[in-house]
């Protein structure tokens, strides 16, 4: 049986994160449908630790989606405006 769980994320989720999401052998067509922002960089592992670390690892509003202990997604809610607080930006990503 498959165990789903939905946890905090923590450091040391990040580098399986990377893989499935923009590794070497990530399949990059979910970014087509990362929409409105249809041009977002691919992240090098350097880029995109330093971003989650200090946007999402320990944050109460992100999520890691693990199945079988091992991260396939994310949860997240966040301002994008920062203190003004009237553009949140809410969504999931499967990596």
């Amino acid at each position: 049986m498959k165990n789903i769980i939905v946890r905090p994320i923590e450091h040391d989720d990040l580098p399986e994160m990377w893989a499935v999401a923009f590794g070497p052998s990530a399949d990059l067509k979910w970014m087509e449908l990362n929409g409105p922002y249809f041009n977002d960089p691919v992240w090098t592992w350097p880029q995109f630790e330093q971003r989650f670390s200090e946007k999402f690892v320990g944050v109460p509003t992100a999520a890691v989606v693990c199945l079988d202990d091992r991260p396939i997604g994310m949860l997240s809610g966040y301002f994008e405006d920062g203190a003004l607080g009237k553009w949140l930006e809410a969504g999931d990503c499967y990596l």
